[in-house]
């Protein structure tokens, strides 16, 4: 008890009559040592400011800021003021490097406003009262401050003066009521404190905290003690007594002003010295703390957050995206009429065409004197030789507007164009048919499926599908992210989350928001319509009113459904290039994109045109509309005519074809047979300067080098996703046997070969070539007829390959090696089973002449296909090579 009251003596002085009379009573000895106590603690100073005195006798500098201790004298007072600054509770704290930017005030400045909030009017401060010494806490967010006691005056009294002004300013602070409350919730107003100990003025990267760690340098003080020593700085939530003690403040700036204020001071005679630092709070998260105990619940109900959020925020998202792609409204071709845009895109337009247009020029210019022997008489094409401007010719014409009639009628425009690779067929739908439409032209959505198919992962393929449809953002890393985090649910719960998806469900989940954003893009002007109708029927049912005996039908509203049968112009139209019926990755996206366009034509939402070069890709529309008849449109290679009229019409503002020869151009055209890509590509060889005979040559060397390198080099192995199912001997015999026909049925093949046989590997092979673009394959009935090459202008590569000697050589050699090696086999096969079987026993005379026959047919013609390899490795050069076989 005598301890405990003697501690308190040294606290609180006006605590002591109320706390010890009894005790003087009943024993004046306590009365005396307590007095003695408190005469010792007044008489020596703390521990560290003797220690200071001691180190600085001979030190020139021993500031506050080179030794952390404040040296006070008998007629000195040390304050300290908080809020000072913005205080810095962490390292990590963005306020306090942006402010480093700004301009801070200076010391001079600071001190001016202190000195200003601690003085007033009615109670001024003395002028002998000068400020001896600042010090800035910038970390704290507050300043030490040293005055003065004048003459006269007690340091209590000076004290009171300096806190009474403090309150003075912020009772006036506080009548603004809109400050009263920021003030009360955020504590902007500074306040002051003496300070008791002997603060410890250090820059660690200690930050302040709401707890309080107090060592003890003797005995600890008890909970009462401490409450009492600590609670005029602020509310207190918690303490906990001990050795060391913590102490819990409500506030920060009250944990700030308690640690600067009560730091080093010295009780029980400096037989106690209290140390206080900050305590980071531990904070505990409840969130994280609840996922980690009840696994099972809060596990699916972040999922459904999760999934939540997407619908909410991503969604509509993406949606927006895919109709801009359908609607082009912010693309820069939708405004190219425009005067304005005209106007700012003039000058790059033509800076654009002196660049592009440059080598036009220079190849015109020099082969002006090259063309003399090709510019002859005038030209004999028709006067209808311009077909409709750009228009291809007049039998593509027809096609043009016979599908636009169909999108038009609005009778399940579920469209098919189909025809060989390099026809045409989407710069027709495409360039011929929409664009030049002014309504159609607005509402195109283009999807690529050989660029979906053609993905290496499922990572790959959801970004190519998503960048087809428009769909954005896609967050394709998380396909695979989301496999680990299923697997670990898995592991802590026992079951899967669902949040990983298979990629069918991803894609399938793409479309289903394509299909939302085409029904909006479809009724973009359906609420236009509405409201064009009512006032259409607020205006006859006045003048019903006005006059009843008039005939006039009230205007309905049609409604989604009926509107868009009436308007069939407003609907998108959906365009599919390059549908199949089957790939060698993601085989599942022809059937998701058919069921998905089905649905399409199902709900009346828009116009859906398949590009096709494969017949067996109906099968997928088949089943994707068993009952609908569909729209078919078959583009072929253009004839002779129609070919050299198109050719013509495209070059016909070069300048140097104003005369020319017209069968030059004839006899170059017909290798390339009507195809579309090869006229194009004919095309713009001869505009960049080359004669048409160069440019033929060009084109032939290129399909020669594309079946030299892919047909007849089988370099792929089965392990590879290009996997060639085919040998470089069967291409090589049906080159042979394409270069002088146009085509070869399929039982002269299978007669004359020995390599294709009418058994499935043949037809696997034909299949693949059919494929890959070297042959087609004609059907009737659905059985394999004739074969002719993939393009008109390989039957020139053919014959340029048989007719190239070094070529043909080592072709043939190795085709003829195929073929001895092939007979070889027959002929140990047929060996294998006369010398295992005793035919003389059994009596089978005709199987045994079977093989004979067989063995001696092998024979002959090993040995035919040696001389003729001998004869390959002999013969000269001026003798024709294909004249061997």
């Amino acid at each position: 008890m005598f301890k405990s009251l003697t501690r308190i003596v040294h606290v609180s002085p006006p605590l002591i009559g109320r706390l010890t009379v009894g005790s003087i009573v009943k024993n004046g000895m306590m009365r005396q040592s307590l007095w003695a106590s408190f005469l010792i603690n007044k008489r020596f100073g703390s521990d560290i400011s003797n220690l200071k005195k001691e180190s600085d006798k001979n030190e020139v500098d021993d500031s506050s800021s080179t030794t952390g201790v404040v040296d006070l004298s008998s007629s000195e007072i040390l304050m300290y003021y908080d809020h000072i600054y913005s205080s810095t509770i962490s390292k990590y704290r963005i306020k306090q490097y942006l402010a480093m930017l700004l301009p801070g005030k200076s010391h001079e400045e600071l001190k001016a406003k202190v000195k200003a909030l601690s003085t007033s009017e009615e109670n001024p401060l003395p002028e002998e009262a000068t400020i001896l010494e600042f010090i800035p806490v910038r970390r704290d967010g507050g300043a030490f401050v040293k005055y003065q006691v004048p003459p006269g005056m007690t340091k209590k009294e000076l004290t009171k003066i300096i806190v009474d002004n403090m309150k003075f300013h912020k009772i006036t602070f506080d009548q603004n009521l809109f400050k009263r409350y920021y003030n009360q919730l955020v504590h902007t107003y500074p306040k002051c404190y003496e300070v008791k100990g002997t603060p410890w003025i250090e820059d660690l990267q200690r930050f302040p905290s709401s707890i309080l760690s107090v060592k003890f340098e003797g005995s600890a003080l008890t909970e009462e003690e401490l409450y009492m020593l600590f609670r005029r700085y602020g509310r207190i939530i918690d303490i906990e007594p001990g050795s060391p003690s913590t102490i819990k403040f409500r506030y920060l700036r009250a944990a700030i002003c308690a640690k600067n204020c009560i730091t080093g001071i010295s009780l029980d005679g400096g037989k106690t010295t209290l140390h206080l630092q900050y305590q980071p709070d531990l904070k505990v998260n409840k969130i994280g703390e609840f996922i980690s105990n009840h696994q099972r619940i809060a596990i699916p109900i972040i999922l459904a957050i999760i999934a939540g959020v997407a619908v909410l925020i991503f969604d509509p998202i993406r949606q927006f995206f895919i109709e801009e792609k359908i609607a082009h409204r912010f693309s820069l071709s939708t405004y190219r009429n425009n005067r304005y845009f005209k106007f700012i895109m003039a000058p790059i337009l033509q800076v654009e065409k002196v660049f592009f247009s440059g080598y036009d020029y220079i190849g015109e210019k020099l082969n002006s004197e090259c063309q003399k022997d090709v510019i002859s008489n005038e030209s004999d094409l028709d006067d209808d030789s311009s077909i409709e401007g750009d228009n291809l010719w007049n039998e593509r014409y027809e096609k043009i507007k016979q599908l636009k009639l169909w999108i038009l009628e609005n009778v399940g425009t579920f469209i098919i164009i189909n025809g060989p690779k390099g026809a045409g067929k989407k710069e027709l739908v495409i360039d011929n048919t929409l664009m030049e439409d002014e309504n159609l032209r607005k509402k195109i959505l283009y999807l690529d499926v050989d660029a979906m198919v053609k993905s290496r992962s499922e990572t790959k393929l959801i970004e190519n599908v998503a960048s087809q449809l428009g769909y954005f953002p896609v967050f394709g890393w998380l396909n695979s992210m989301s496999q680990f985090i299923d697997l670990g649910v898995q592991s802590f719960t026992g079951q899967k989350s669902g949040l990983s998806e298979s990629k069918e469900t991803q894609i399938k989940n793409m479309f289903t928001l394509a299909s939302q954003a085409i029904k909006s893009v479809a009724l973009s002007e359906y609420d236009s319509y509405k409201a064009e109708v009512m006032k259409k029927r607020t205006r006859q049912e006045h003048r019903l009113r006005a006059n009843p005996d008039l005939d006039i039908k009230l205007e309905e509203v049609m409604k989604e459904d009926e509107y868009l049968q009436q308007h069939p112009e407003v609907k998108p139209i959906v365009v599919i290039n390059k549908f199949s019926s089957k790939a060698d990755n993601h085989d599942f996206i022809y059937k998701m994109i058919s069921d998905w366009s089905a649905s399409l034509i199902q709900s009346n939402l828009g116009h859906v045109v398949f590009i096709t070069n494969d017949i067996g890709s109906l099968s997928h529309l088949n089943q994707a509309l068993p009952n609908q008849v569909f729209k078919v449109l078959s583009l072929n290679d253009a004839n002779e005519k129609g070919s050299y009229n198109y050719v013509m019409n495209q070059l016909k503002d070069l300048t140097r074809y104003e005369k020319f020869d017209s069968s030059l151009i004839s006899k170059c055209l017909k290798p390339l047979g009507g195809r579309m890509l090869d006229l194009q590509s004919f095309i713009r060889r001869v505009r960049s300067g080359e004669s048409p005979q160069e440019a033929l040559d060009e084109l032939v060397n290129q399909a020669v080098e594309q079946i030299t390198n892919f047909f007849l080099h089988n370099s792929t192995t089965k392990d590879d996703t290009n996997f060639k199912n085919w040998s470089p001997t069967e291409v090589w015999e049906l080159i042979k046997f394409l270069s002088n026909s146009d085509s070869i049925s399929f039982n002269e093949l299978t007669s004359k070969s020995s390599l294709f046989k009418n058994d499935n590997s043949s037809l696997e092979v034909l299949s693949s070539l059919e494929k890959n673009d070297l042959i087609t394959l004609k059907r009737e009935k659905g059985v394999i007829h004739h074969i002719t090459t993939g393009r008109p202008i390989y039957k020139a590569a053919f014959k340029n390959i048989i007719e190239d000697e070094e070529i043909f050589r080592g072709f043939e050699s190795n085709f003829l090696s195929n073929l001895i090696s092939v007979e070889t086999t027959k002929l140990k096969k047929y060996e294998a089973e006369l010398s295992s079987v005793d035919f003389v026993q059994l009596n089978i005379k005709n199987r045994m002449k079977y093989l004979i026959d067989g063995i001696e047919a092998s024979n002959e013609k090993i040995i035919g296909y040696e001389a003729k390899v001998k004869e390959l490795k002999t013969k000269k050069k001026e003798e024709p090579f294909w004249k061997i076989v």
